[in-house]
């Protein structure tokens, strides 16, 4: 019976408090307490405001009041996303109104060889793979890596596929003028012929 009782106090000292209270939540819920941080002390939604307020400014961000900061901490993970998805849209859409408005007399004098291109592309997809392993943030990295194949590396892509669609037209044309100048100086012998 002692070691019954033994094994049954060394049990009970392996429950935690969490289990405590989600074991007594669905019983008795006025007897749960309603925030439970073990070994953290609750602090004030304000002081973790200015908290957040101060730790921005001090990164550089420009965090003006405290207001926007707890409009941002109230936020679900579905609003987080929609405001980011949002946020990459409003970023796409000013690239690309400042691509449009560009001459394509300008576009044609900054065509990037296509040589250029792959290798811009060899080093992207390095350097990606680089910092996807190494770098401690990898939401970060990410959202930066996202961004940037969004908006640099597909207009390249682009830019790549018309160069080669060129070259090939350019080419196609050079082997059509120079088949049409060898039947011009055939015919032309033959009409020196003829004489």
């Amino acid at each position: 019976m002692k070691d019954a009782v033994f094994l049954i106090a060394s049990a009970w000292k392996e429950v935690t408090m969490r289990c405590l209270c989600a074991a007594w939540k669905p019983l008795w819920p006025e007897c749960v307490l309603q925030r439970d941080f073990e070994g953290f002390e609750e602090l004030e939604e304000a002081a973790v405001v200015h908290e957040i307020v101060s730790l921005g400014n001090s990164m550089g961000l420009e965090v003006d009041d405290d207001d926007d900061v707890e409009d941002t901490v109230e936020l679900s993970t579905e609003e987080l996303l929609e405001l980011h998805k949002e946020e990459n849209e409003t970023l796409k859409r000013s690239l690309t109104s400042e691509e449009s408005g560009e001459d394509e007399d300008k576009e044609e004098s900054r065509i990037i060889p296509s040589k250029d291109l792959k290798d811009v592309f060899f080093c992207w997809s390095k350097l990606s793979k680089l910092a996807e392993d190494y770098h401690p943030d990898v939401g970060s990295v990410e959202k930066a890596i996202s961004v940037f194949n969004d908006n640099v590396v597909e207009r390249n892509r682009m830019t790549k596929n018309r160069n080669e669609k060129r070259e090939s037209l350019r080419t196609c044309d050079e082997k059509q003028n120079g088949v049409n100048r060898e039947i011009e100086s055939k015919d032309g012998r033959r009409r020196g012929e003829g004489n």
